[in-house]
């Protein structure tokens, strides 16, 4: 390598050396997980399904938008299934959740800087859905050979290309700077 080229100075260098291949490790990092992600929602299909229980549910939120009212409420159930005499539990709605954490959050959250969810109308149904959901049984998809993955919808959900697309774009952008530097480098 030739670093007579070398004019920066001690925090360009730094970033250069440090923050870009963290980066670079960043955004393959979530290339990876969501076409790990899009394997196993697509194998789902495959999966064998077995009854399960619901054995808890919970209200989550997330926000959608500015104003006061923009929520989407959803129900996050547990439930409880039985493979060759062993007991399982998981919360998965989808295949791929267990590889990355969704934006919903308890609805105790949102007591706390908005008092007036109640009068949302999609939270209303959504009480009414949490408390018929107890108890009630449920077809679950089950990884045939690691039992402990399980789901309860065996459809692809498009949100998975964020993870992919937004991964793949960054590193490639990333890893032709990279390459530009080493050029002048060498």
């Amino acid at each position: 390598m030739n670093f007579d080229n070398w004019n920066l100075d001690l925090v360009p260098t730094l970033l250069i050396a440090i923050l870009l291949p963290l980066l670079l490790y960043a955004s393959f990092y979530f290339f990876i997980i969501g076409v790990k992600g899009a394997i196993r929602m697509k194998q789902s299909k495959n999966w064998p399904t077995y009854l399960a229980k619901i054995i808890s549910a919970q209200m989550v939120f997330m926000r959608t938008g500015e104003e006061a009212s923009d929520y989407h409420f959803a129900i996050k159930k547990t439930y409880s299934y039985t493979v060759n005499n062993k007991v399982y539990q998981n919360d998965q709605f989808f295949a791929a959740d267990s590889l990355y954490r969704t934006t919903f959050r308890p609805i105790e959250d949102l007591s706390s800087f908005y008092k007036n969810y109640i009068n949302i109308p999609q939270y209303r149904e959504k009480v009414k859905e949490l408390e018929n959901s107890i108890g009630q049984q449920v077809q679950v998809y089950v990884h045939p050979s690691k039992p402990y993955l399980s789901c309860l919808s065996s459809k692809f959900n498009k949100k998975i290309w964020i993870p992919i697309l937004s991964g793949f774009l960054f590193g490639l952008t990333l890893f032709t700077v990279a390459w530009q530097i080493l050029r002048v480098l060498i």
